[in-house]
């Protein structure tokens, strides 16, 4: 049986934004025109050295959509070669401390030395996300944040904004988790050993007054939002995540009932010590679809680490108000 998705790595070592904007965009939209793409998703990642994945499901003429995909991202990759080299050594020493943070044993140990195509089979995580069902749904919404992430990379958001926008879907994940956002700082307050490590706090910069009043004024509409109280415009890429995400946790909700969401044990720096299992569940579902929208606007680690700092110090701040 064939697979449904097709699956394409392009390596590339001097960053994806453009390669996601120009090759990518075009390609979508192409496939869409002509009426033989259902719907697609991208992620950037390491493994084999830097590379875009880019997961395409067709609705018809499979073998066509994967040879166009195919000569889009060569025909950029070729216009377009890697500036920086990654030799064997360097390759081993970042790919064994990423390995080590993904908890992974098992990873490809060859380093691309040139740009390239390869087409690799997409294997769905279903233990990572709960289930047949609960992975398709989560599929679903990968979509959608790439969308969003297409718009945005696509009109050239500089990292000021796409780490603002990080921060807005990250507090509407959280307000969907838990609309009460005096619940919910409470909940964040009861995390923060996890969240802020006491040895951590020293090194922190503190956020100035006017990213205080900026998050501060994000959480409060993103809880009005997920009451009920607000409602982002059609055409508002915060709106279109909101959509999203509130989606999947309905449905991961309606999974759960029926005993056919039920994920791999995981823990979340987010996640409070005396939460229930099934709430737990649901919580670190969407944070790892946060975890992914940062990954798909290209934000490194340390400032999505940041990120979430900044965000639980602001629900912190409101519950002592």
């Amino acid at each position: 049986m064939a697979e449904p998705w097709i699956s394409l790595h392009a390596f590339h070592r001097g960053g994806t934004d453009r390669l996601i904007a120009q090759a990518v965009g075009g390609l979508v939209r192409s496939l869409h025109a002509d009426g033989l793409l259902v719907r697609y998703f991208f992620l950037r990642y390491w493994e084999g050295g830097p590379h875009l994945r880019l997961r395409l499901l067709p609705y018809a003429r499979p073998g066509e959509v994967a040879e166009r995909a195919t000569t889009a991202l060569e025909q950029h990759l070729a216009a377009h070669p890697s500036t920086v080299s990654w030799d064997a050594e360097r390759y081993a020493a970042v790919a064994e401390r990423y390995a080590r943070d993904e908890n992974l044993t098992d990873y490809d140990r060859r380093v691309r030395s040139r740009d390239g195509v390869e087409a690799v089979a997409y294997r769905p995580e279903f233990e990572t996300y709960g289930g047949p069902e609960a992975t398709e749904a989560a599929e679903r919404h990968f979509c959608d944040s790439s969308r969003v992430a297409l718009v945005l990379l696509e009109g050239e958001t500089g990292p000021g904004r796409r780490l603002g926008f990080a921060a807005a879907a990250l507090t509407l994940a959280l307000a969907a988790w838990e609309p009460d956002p005096a619940r919910l700082a409470r909940a964040l307050e009861a995390a923060r050993e996890r969240w802020d490590p006491p040895q951590d706090r020293r090194h922190r910069a503190e956020p100035s007054d006017r990213e205080r009043a900026a998050l501060t004024a994000q959480v409060l509409r993103s809880h009005r939002i997920a009451a009920g109280a607000e409602r982002p415009g059609a055409r508002d890429p915060l709106g279109a995540w909101w959509r999203s995400i509130d989606t999947l946790r309905l449905r991961a909700l309606d999974l759960q009932a029926a005993g056919r969401f039920r994920p791999e044990p995981a823990v979340s720096s987010f996640q409070p010590p005396d939460v229930s299992r099934e709430r737990g569940d649901i919580l670190i579902l969407l944070l790892r679809c946060v975890h992914l929208l940062c990954n798909r606007l290209g934000l490194p680690g340390g400032q999505e680490t940041h990120l979430r700092h900044l965000v639980g110090t602001t629900y912190c701040e409101l519950e002592h108000r």
